[in-house]
């Protein structure tokens, strides 16, 4: 199967965080933190995948880490570190509005690029505001 630039560029575009861990910061190198994401590696591209195609089914509308999680009955562990990546990479876009958690916290809703048109805007780390 032959892949298009465009298919090309957005798959290679994730490859920098196959074996980076997004939260090796925060957890200063705890082994078991590091255990966790050294035991998902091989599986990230299928899980980024997966994300994507519930956001592309989700249109405008947007979805949460927390709606991922409910909806595949898994963790929001299990998919937010993977949503972090494709956040970071451009592949999902943070929306101008946030959703209660079932647990009522507040959360980003994100969408998709092919659905974000004027709801995209450039994401800024909090420290930078």
């Amino acid at each position: 199967m032959k892949m298009g630039i465009v298919e090309l560029t957005l798959k290679t575009a994730l490859l920098p965080f196959t074996d980076v861990d997004p939260c090796a910061k925060k957890h200063g190198g705890n082994p078991e933190s590091q255990g966790a994401h050294d035991s998902i590696v091989d599986a990230k591209q299928q899980i980024w995948d997966e994300i994507l195609s519930f956001a592309l089914k989700q249109r405008r509308t947007g979805i949460t880490a927390d709606e991922v999680a409910a909806a595949w009955n898994c963790s929001a562990n299990h998919v937010a570190p993977r949503i972090t990546e494709l956040k970071a990479t451009g592949r999902l876009v943070p929306a101008d509005r946030c959703w209660r958690t079932r647990a009522g916290c507040s959360a980003r809703v994100l969408l998709h690029p092919n659905f974000a048109g004027h709801a995209l805007w450039k994401w800024r780390d909090p420290e930078e505001r």
